[in-house]
């Protein structure tokens, strides 16, 4: 019981951090739009590696991460062409983008470990420190008026060193993370990332709201994460019959914090004095532009709910019959995203967009599974 109000209050704690770290990064205005752009870019080639955990095996101890060679040469040969770019146009664009790709791909490393071997108490405490660390350093720095890029570079540089918390090897083997593993991967998280890319491209002078609306939204990708964690590292593990009634729970308490945050946003303006009176601005400014999109918020909060959701059974999917069994999916959902964003021109029809593409997926991944089940 201790351990779970331990896991629930860290986790609480991080979505606070989380939501502070966003009301600081707006903050900088001029800078806010380049980094929105280099920090996407870097999530969306992190991404593909978002089935890592299944590659990830051990051996007398001996963690190995397999892969395939010519996946190998396409990711460098990807990753050389990006920062030969960035470092023409700008050297500082260049640090801030290779380490930005080191601090995420840590993160996503560690984490395909902790989920691989069902070590769910040190996910916690490293996603806790995590969000704590950089938020903390980055309040500092915007109190003390230093560079907004050395800071975040300094954030990413500390976070790139949490890769060594484990030993691992590298094995090149032809049945390794494949290029078949990546287009998969891409078509999966594509739905999060290429309409922020987009919006920084061709809708500009939307972009940075949108992006601060679906990164609030996103506070409940991270609570589905936190709180469906244990039925995700049960399937990740091998565990196939998992708790639904405990599930079942969880999602009607998402719901009811989707409705509450709706509640509180409609009804700002009474909690105004409140809020100022303790010196709460940062804050404030935020939680105004999420009460001008209130509706997208919500639009938003059920895409990631759903995607959570879904998300379990793609698990399920994925370990028990291949990525091949799921590339239908992810290249139908991407598609369809790619021409609803391509047709928004809002960010009220960027965010329905996004709720509709998640109520495609969540059927289109319940349709699979009882069809593989039945085969």
């Amino acid at each position: 019981m201790a351990k779970t109000i331990e896991f629930y209050f860290l986790s609480c704690i991080g979505i606070i951090l989380q939501f502070l770290f966003l009301s600081i990064l707006k903050e900088y205005d001029e800078e806010f739009l380049k980094y929105i752009e280099i920090t996407v870019l870097s999530q969306t080639i992190i991404s593909i590696f978002g089935s890592i955990q299944f590659y990830i095996y051990k051996k007398n101890n001996i963690k190995t991460f397999n892969i395939n060679k010519i996946f190998l040469y396409i990711f460098i040969l990807t990753i050389v062409l990006i920062s030969i770019f960035y470092l023409f146009e700008n050297f500082l664009y260049f640090i801030f983008f290779i380490t930005t790709l080191g601090s995420l791909g840590s993160l996503l490393l560690n984490t395909a470990i902790f989920s691989r071997f069902n070590l769910q108490r040190f996910s916690t405490y490293y996603l806790f420190f995590f969000t704590l660390f950089k938020t903390s350093i980055l309040y500092f720095a915007f109190k003390m008026n230093f560079n907004f890029y050395y800071s975040l570079i300094f954030i990413n540089i500390i976070l790139i060193l949490t890769l060594f918390i484990f030993k691992m090897n590298i094995a090149i083997k032809e049945d390794g993370f494949s290029l078949l593993s990546l287009i998969n991967n891409f078509f999966g998280s594509g739905i999060t990332t290429i309409d922020k890319l987009y919006c920084n491209k061709f809708l500009t002078f939307l972009a940075a709201d949108y992006y601060i609306i679906f990164r609030l939204s996103s506070i409940i990708q991270y609570l589905t994460e936190v709180m469906f964690r244990k039925e995700r590292y049960e399937i990740t593990s091998g565990i196939e019959n998992i708790n639904n009634r405990n599930l079942y729970m969880k999602i009607v308490i998402c719901l009811i914090f989707i409705i509450f945050s709706f509640i509180f946003l409609e009804n700002l303006s009474l909690l105004e004095p409140l809020i100022l009176q303790n010196n709460l601005n940062l804050i404030f400014s935020l939680l105004v532009i999420a009460q001008q999109y209130k509706l997208e918020f919500v639009f938003v909060s059920l895409g990631f709910l759903l995607n959570g959701i879904s998300g379990l059974r793609y698990d399920f999917i994925y370990r028990k019959y291949s990525q091949k069994k799921l590339m239908i999916i992810n290249s139908s959902n991407f598609l369809l995203f790619m021409f609803l964003i391509f047709i928004s021109s809002t960010i009220f029809h960027l965010c329905l967009a996004f709720l509709f593409v998640q109520i495609f997926n969540y059927l289109i991944v319940k349709m699979y599974e009882k069809k593989l089940k039945v085969l």
